[in-house]
């Protein structure tokens, strides 16, 4: 996985600079803060999954490049203790990416991606925006078996705070998912995902009761 991975993200930049010296710094960072030991689940495998699920032949993504450029950059800095992470990866996506061929427009639209993840919310009424903020909770939707191993996961990140802190908030977010009209705002992600999301949030958040 991690070699198919390096080889996605290295032609990925190689398309928007030249500069060998630079793409390969930016692959070596990219990877660095992916493999951090602290990560159970903001890591490779997450990348690997979204960048799967969104080259679905269901998904008709009008400017693909810039959804898995936001892909690759939206969890980059990820630390449980902060609520700063999308903010952070945001600016460091933006810092990095003026060193390529992209627009300013292109970069803005990728930092305003990433800034989303946050709260989840669809900012621009663009199916590219909906696909990239669905694939991002399309674990919420998976079977039951894989939703438990990323609900452990996510304990395993927040291990600095003691039970009864992570599962009042825990509880919290989950709930503001249920509170949603709909948790996915595209057709294919709401066909696929959202009824075994639902049951999956409720069955977790009666496990906190």
């Amino acid at each position: 996985m991690v070699s198919k991975l390096k080889e996605n993200c290295s032609k990925l930049l190689e398309k928007y600079s030249p500069n060998i010296e630079f793409t390969t710094k930016t692959l070596n960072t990219i990877f660095s803060y992916y493999t951090e030991t602290h990560r159970a689940y903001h890591n490779l495998t997450h990348i690997n999954d979204l960048l799967n699920t969104l080259t679905d032949k269901g998904l008709h993504l009008e400017n693909p490049d810039l959804i898995y450029l936001a892909v690759w950059f939206h969890d980059i800095i990820y630390d449980p203790q902060s609520k700063e992470n999308e903010t952070k990866s945001a600016e460091f996506a933006t810092k990095t990416l003026k060193h390529t061929c992209l627009e300013k427009q292109q970069i803005e639209y990728i930092e305003a991606l990433i800034i989303a993840t946050a709260k989840h919310n669809w900012f621009d009424n663009q199916l590219d925006a909906a696909y990239f903020l669905d694939a991002d909770l399309s674990i919420l939707g998976s079977e039951t078996a894989k939703y438990d191993l990323y609900s452990s996961q996510i304990r395993k990140e927040y291990i600095s705070y003691p039970d009864s802190i992570f599962y009042s908030g825990r509880k919290k977010v989950l709930i503001n998912f249920l509170q949603r009209e709909n948790i996915y705002y595209s057709k294919f992600f709401k066909d696929k995902f959202e009824a075994q999301a639902r049951k999956n949030i409720q069955r977790e958040v009666e496990s906190y009761s």
